[in-house]
């Protein structure tokens, strides 16, 4: 924090946003530098019509996104 009690922005930060719902989970990566947001990627998994476990849909996200 800077002396008036507010935190400096950094130039360049990279955010994750989710929706982490367990039948359509929604990921976006945002990159803020220079002022601007950018999509640097989004992806979701459409567990809709599946049957799968609670256990195998985590499994599924979690190749989603380190993947």
């Amino acid at each position: 924090m800077n002396v008036s009690g507010q935190m400096a922005m950094p130039e360049r930060l990279r955010i994750l946003a989710a929706d982490l719902s367990l039948r359509c989970p929604g990921f976006a990566v945002l990159q803020y530098e220079g002022g601007k947001i950018s999509i640097e990627r989004l992806c979701h998994l459409d567990n809709r019509r599946s049957r799968a476990s609670h256990g195998e849909i985590l499994a599924a996200i979690c190749s989603l996104i380190t993947g």
